[in-house]
């Protein structure tokens, strides 16, 4: 069997499938070729790169800050994409925020497991991240909030902050979601304190806090 590694993106989705492509792959299909001095594999990992970048500050600000925080004439500083293939990017982009958007209230949220991979690319973020799942009494994602995103190891954020955003969602239950970039899912004793405190506030008001997880 040939090579994946010696393969361009197309051969490698045509061959294994969609799963088999890295985000610099599904890139550079989008981008087709390059120019003289820069080949596309190597334009692709400007963008991959450059996008990432932008994405902690999306997250922070939620879906529809999206064209607050990337447009097409950023990605067109990038150079060897050039203005037609970065609109192409930023509208493929865009396209998959609006579906994401149609069919997040349709996430189920039953378990730690089912948390951790709706939420694994926080596993990437050097930056600790401190999110809210907004749940219906099906257990269906109404909307995800991140309330906050600190240093590498270290947050400071308040119980209202979160019972505010459950509120304004109608909730009936929520999940305190929050990263250790260290790699360690072992809660700490802030995180402990943190997580009754938070628990407390919300029997007050009459809401359920499901769980606390980290990733």
């Amino acid at each position: 069997m040939q090579n994946k590694s010696s393969l361009l993106p197309r051969e490698k989705l045509e061959l294994f499938g969609i799963n088999s492509l890295s985000d610099y792959d599904l890139i550079a299909i989008i981008i087709g070729s390059g120019c003289k001095d820069n080949h596309v594999r190597i334009v692709a990992r400007k963008v991959g790169n450059f996008i990432q970048s932008r994405a902690d500050r999306f997250l922070s600000k939620g879906d529809d800050s999206f064209s607050q925080i990337l447009s097409w004439t950023d990605l067109d500083k990038i150079k060897g994409l050039g203005r037609v293939k970065s609109m192409q990017i930023f509208c493929g982009l865009e396209f998959g925020r609006r579906i994401y958007s149609k069919i997040s209230h349709k996430v189920r949220i039953n378990s730690r497991a089912d948390v951790a991979s709706y939420l694994k690319s926080l596993k990437r973020s050097v930056r600790e991240h401190v999110i809210v799942l907004c749940l219906d009494a099906q257990n269906q994602l109404i909307c995800q909030k991140t309330v906050a995103i600190g240093a590498q190891n270290r947050v400071i954020i308040e119980p209202r902050d979160i019972l505010f955003e459950v509120l304004k969602s109608g909730a009936a239950g929520f999940i305190l979601v929050h990263n250790h970039p260290s790699g360690e899912t072992k809660p700490s004793v802030a995180d402990i304190v943190f997580t009754k405190r938070v628990k407390d506030a919300a029997e007050i008001i009459g809401v359920t806090m499901i769980d606390h997880v980290i990733i």
